[in-house]
C-alpha cells in the first residue's frame, strides 16, 4: 500500500487556502528565508509539534507566546488536520500566540500514522530550528506517541534543541527537567489562545483553574511563581552570550547540585 502523502495548509493571520497537492518546495518553511530580527541572532525558529488542535497551547502556549513577543518566528505544526472545524480554531489560537500554523490535512484524529512522507514533511519545517517541542514518547494517547516518533525521526539530521512538553495524557515516563517561567502577559496570551478552542470548552484540563494549578505546581518545582514543564531530549551547549530578551528555557536539575563542603580536621 502506498503511503499517504500529507496535504498541508499554512496560515499567518490570513484565510486558509486549501492546497491542490503536496508541494515539497512550498511546504519546506526554511527558517533561513524568514525575516531576520535582532533577537534571532543565535538563529532558527521555535517549532511546536501539535498532534491535535489544542495540544501545543496546553503544553507550551505560554512559552510560545514569550518567544513570539521577543521577536522569534514561532511555528505550530498541526498533525491531524482532517477536522476543518478544529483547524479553524487552531488557526485562531496560533494568531493569538503570534505563531504561524502549518497543517497536515491527511492526519486522522485517533489514527495518526508514522510514515516516511510525514517525516519528510516535518523535516522541512524543523530543519534549522532553534528549539523543537513535542509530546513525550511515553504518552497514553496513541496520536501523541506517533507525533513523538515522527518528531524524533524528523530532527535526527538537524542540530536542534528538542524538548518534550506535558499533556493531560502524559505517562509516568515524563520527567520535568526543564521549565519555562510564565509572565503575566504570557499567561494571558495562552488563556486567550485556549479560549479559541470553543469545541473543547467542556474539557476540564483546559479550564483556568486547571491551568493555574499546573502552572503553580511546576513553578514551585522550579523556584518560579509559575512555569510550564518540559523534559530535555537534546540540549546543545554553545558558549557565548545568551539573548537576554528571549525567554530562554532554563535547566533545573536541583537533584544533582553538589552539597557544600567544610574543610577541616577529620
Amino acid at each position: 500500500m502506498r503511503p499517504v502523502r500529507p496535504r498541508w495548509r499554512e496560515t499567518g493571520g490570513r484565510p486558509l487556502e486549501k492546497q491542490a497537492k503536496y508541494n515539497q518546495e512550498e511546504s519546506q518553511m526554511d527558517p533561513r528565508t524568514m525575516p531576520d530580527t535582532a533577537s534571532r541572532q543565535s538563529g532558527g525558529t521555535v517549532v511546536a509539534v501539535s498532534p491535535h488542535a489544542d495540544d501545543a497551547e496546553y503544553g507550551a502556549g505560554a512559552l510560545l507566546s514569550g518567544y513570539a513577543q521577543a521577536g522569534w518566528p514561532v511555528v505550530i505544526a498541526l498533525m491531524t488536520g482532517s477536522s476543518h472545524g478544529r483547524v479553524r480554531e487552531a488557526a485562531d489560537a496560533a494568531q493569538v500566540l503570534g505563531a504561524r500554523l502549518v497543517v497536515d490535512e491527511s492526519g486522522q484524529d485517533g489514527a495518526l500514522e508514522v510514515t516516511s512522507a510525514r517525516v519528510r514533511w516535518l523535516e522541512g519545517i524543523v530543519g534549522g530550528a532553534h528549539l523543537v517541542l513535542a509530546p513525550h514518547p511515553d504518552d497514553t494517547h496513541q496520536d501523541h506517541r506517533a507525533a513523538a516518533a515522527i518528531t524524533w525521526s524528523a530532527v535526527r539530521r538537524s542540530a536542534v534543541n528538542l524538548a518534550w512538553y506535558r499533556t493531560p495524557s502524559s505517562g509516568p515516563g515524563f520527567t520535568a527537567t526543564v521549565f519555562g517561567p510564565i509572565t503575566p502577559s504570557q499567561a494571558q496570551a495562552r488563556a486567550r489562545a485556549v479560549a479559541m478552542h470553543r469545541s473543547q470548552s467542556d474539557r476540564p484540563y483546559l479550564t483556568a483553574e486547571h491551568l493555574a494549578a499546573k502552572d503553580a505546581w511546576h513553578g514551585w518545582l522550579s523556584g518560579c511563581e509559575a512555569a510550564e514543564p518540559f523534559e530535555a531530549a537534546r540540549h546543545l551547549l554553545a558558549p557565548g552570550p545568551l539573548p537576554v530578551s528571549a525567554p530562554i528555557v532554563e535547566m533545573a536539575q536541583r537533584d544533582v547540585t553538589p552539597m557544600p563542603m567544610t574543610l577541616g580536621k577529620v
